[in-house]
């Protein structure tokens, strides 16, 4: 995954929208935010049509709405700029957790 590029709006494509579904689908899944009560294979399997067409509509809405509220944050209309930079920072936590979870620094 990379970096999340702002802003991204509702019913925009591609490279940058397929990352943000990915980022996305990670946090929610490591935080284990029960938004929706789904699993990460149940909310890839929501988001299907979404991450194939690299769109994002409505289905790619709904966990982020559910991970915005779990940080605190506002519902825009779209992935702003402080949106992008607080799910960043949240990415950055949660992938360096899970790489020295792998590694085997943490127990």
């Amino acid at each position: 995954m990379n970096k999340i590029l702002p802003p991204i709006r509702l019913q925009n494509q591609g490279p940058a929208v397929a990352n943000f579904q990915e980022a996305v689908l990670f946090i929610v899944d490591k935080r284990q935010s029960s938004a929706q009560g789904l699993s990460l294979a149940q909310r890839r399997q929501t988001l299907t049509a979404e991450i194939v067409a690299q769109s994002f509509g409505e289905l790619t809405g709904c966990p982020l709405v559910g991970l915005l509220t779990d940080l605190h944050l506002p519902s825009p209309d779209f992935v702003n700029e402080p949106i992008a930079e607080r799910l960043n920072q949240t990415l950055k936590r949660r992938t360096a957790r899970q790489s020295s979870k792998l590694m085997g620094l943490v127990r």
